[in-house]
């Protein structure tokens, strides 16, 4: 089973999947966008460290439109 999240940017409504090693696809249908981040491949008790930054790196891309 696969599993999609939701979150709010702001204005913008998205649904993201969480991959292995910490791999992101964010889609905001609102823009007809899609944003995908790659991380490290290995998985480690640090994988989690980094995603407030990929979620503070899209929140302020989406902060342009």
């Amino acid at each position: 089973m696969y599993g999609f999240w939701i979150r709010q940017f702001g204005d913008h409504d998205s649904y993201y999947a969480w991959g292995y090693g910490g791999q992101f696809i964010f889609i905001i249908p609102r823009l007809d966008l899609v944003v995908v981040t790659t991380s490290r491949a290995d998985v480690t008790t640090e994988r989690r460290e980094h995603l407030d930054g990929i979620y503070r790196l899209v929140g302020d891309l989406l902060t342009l439109y």
